[in-house]
């Protein structure tokens, strides 16, 4: 047995030996790539930028060939305020992410993040959020809640689908689920029948329905609401190149001068009709309708007091007219009032019974008011009454006649 000790022991130092070995070769292997990343400065780089092709009209292929949409626009902007140096590489989406992870390029364009997964990429702030809808086709009116979704042919695009996490979270199991690459695939299944319900970014869906025409598409009146899609770029786990911080800053650069609402609006602006969803309006109705109510009772509250002061205040009134009415009555004594501007004589009930004069029968003048003054009492408001009639002022003037009764009745 102790020969066979030598043997043995060479043995498991050779394998030792090449398990070293290997891990230098590998290190080794990666030393050159690492460097590569690291050691060229920003300003010097020219940035290769993964540019989706089928995804409109955020980043798509126009008639022309050319890669045009607003992440592009937006991207340029960006490369200009920061200084940075791209060249695009356009192809479909999945092909760019696949090539993304074998290293070939430094960034991409637009990078839709999911909710509730993990990032395989470090993403910029984002710079679209975008709330969705669910479209169907327009002939399917018993489709009305998520629940009937059970009933109905569903499309989910992509992976890691905002669609499929909803249907998850509401407990909602499609009759068929059917996946495909984009929302344009999505929509144009939808419009020929071929596919129920796909769940979308309305203001994407909204670009997708007026280019192409749909008109087999429909918006549901629900909207779930905390299924936002946030756009943003993405570059490598861990920023190799520390060009993360340059994106964010053109980003807050460009939003602060102006140019992102220019881009956006060029893009988006005639889609933005609607500014509430549907819930929001109805939360908003309640609102204003609650207001509405509260201010309504308040001003019934309010007139209904009001009613009663002016009640209480015309009781008095009638009140005090009748006490004032009684005192002259009882004093035997009158009043008058003459309105000079509009020439109306307003007497007393106990003015008119010293005169002897029936208040329903005997209306007086002023000038056959004077003539029941006593002669030697009648030049004074005469004077006055062509005084106020010269100056049409409201000045009063009081005089005081005494009447006696003569054996005929009579007054004088």
């Amino acid at each position: 047995m102790l020969p066979a000790l030598p043997f043995v022991a060479v043995s498991r130092a050779r394998r030792a030996a090449l398990v070293l070995c290997g891990i230098v070769f590998l290190t080794a292997a990666k030393v050159p790539e690492i460097s590569r990343l690291d050691t060229t400065p920003l300003a010097s780089r020219t940035l290769v930028v993964a540019t989706p092709t089928d995804a409109y009209p955020l980043s798509y292929a126009n008639e022309s060939g050319q890669t045009v949409g607003f992440s592009v626009d937006l991207l340029d902007a960006v490369a200009h305020t920061e200084g940075l140096k791209i060249r695009r590489v356009s192809a479909p989406m999945d092909e760019l992410y696949r090539r993304f992870d074998n290293g070939e390029f430094d960034l991409i364009n637009l990078y839709s993040v999911p909710i509730q997964q993990p990032l395989a990429v470090d993403s910029s702030d984002p710079f679209l959020v975008f709330h969705g809808a669910l479209y169907i086709r327009k002939n399917l009116d018993d489709v009305r809640t998520l629940a009937d979704l059970s009933q109905v042919d569903m499309i989910i695009v992509g992976t890691s689908s905002i669609g499929e996490q909803m249907i998850h979270d509401h407990h909602v199991v499609p009759r068929e689920i059917r996946r495909c690459n984009t929302i344009d695939e999505a929509f144009h299944l939808i419009e020929r029948n071929e596919a129920d319900v796909v769940y979308a970014s309305r203001a994407i869906a909204a670009s997708i329905i007026e280019r192409d025409h749909l008109k087999n598409v429909r918006a549901l009146p629900i909207v779930p609401q905390g299924y936002e899609r946030r756009h943003s770029f993405a570059v490598h786990k861990g920023d190799p190149l520390g060009v993360l911080a340059a994106l964010n800053d053109g980003l807050a650069t460009t939003n602060r001068d102006g140019e992102y609402a220019r881009i956006y609006h060029a893009w988006f602006g005639r889609y933005e009709t609607q500014v509430f969803t549907r819930e929001e309006a109805i939360l908003y109705a309640t609102i204003f309708l609650a207001l509405a109510l509260a201010v309504t009772i308040f001003a019934l509250i309010r007139q209904r007091g009001l009613r009663k002061r002016v009640s209480k205040q015309a009781r008095l009134l009638v009140e005090n007219q009748a006490l004032l009415a009684e005192a002259q009555h009882l004093a035997h004594l009158g009043h008058w009032r003459y309105d000079a501007i509009r020439r109306t004589l307003f007497c007393s009930t106990e003015m008119l019974r010293i005169f002897e004069r029936d208040p329903k029968h005997h209306l007086l003048t002023y000038w056959r008011l004077l003539s029941l003054v006593p002669k030697g009492s009648r030049a004074g408001p005469s004077h006055d009454a062509s005084r106020i009639g010269r100056r049409h002022g409201g000045r009063t003037h009081a005089r005081r006649f005494t009447t006696t009764r003569s054996a005929q009745g009579g007054s004088h």
